[in-house]
C-alpha cells in the first residue's frame, strides 16, 4: 500500500505516517519505523510530518525489545531535529531504562 500511494504521488500526512509506524512497530518492526522516519526526515516536504508522537512511536518499538542503544540513539536523533519531546517520550524512556 505504501509503495503504491508513493508511485500515485500521494503525499503523506502526520497521520498517514503515523499509523504506518504504529503499525511497524505493533509488528515487531521498529527499525524498519526508524528508517521511515529517517527517509522523511531527508525529505524537505515531508520533514514537517515527522512529529513528537511518530518519534515515541518509533522509540516503544526500540524499548519493548530492549535495544537500549538505538532507544537513546533515537532519543539523540529526535532532540537534534528539534522535534519536542513530551510525557509520552519521557515515559517511554524511563519504562524502557526500568525494564533493561
Amino acid at each position: 500500500l505504501w509503495a503504491e500511494m508513493q508511485e500515485l504521488g500521494v503525499k503523506p500526512t502526520s497521520i498517514i505516517l503515523g499509523c504506518l509506524t504504529e503499525a511497524l512497530v505493533v509488528n515487531n518492526k521498529a527499525q524498519e519505523a526508524w528508517d521511515l522516519v529517517r527517509q522523511q526526515m531527508k525529505d524537505e516536504e515531508r520533514r514537517g510530518c515527522i512529529n513528537t508522537v511518530i518519534y515515541s512511536t518509533v522509540l516503544k518499538g526500540f524499548a519493548v525489545t530492549r535495544c537500549m542503544e538505538k532507544v537513546f540513539i533515537v532519543y539523540e536523533e529526535m532532540r537534534a531535529s528539534g522535534i519536542p519531546c513530551n510525557t509520552i517520550t519521557y515515559n517511554t524512556m524511563l519504562d524502557a531504562c526500568a525494564k533493561s
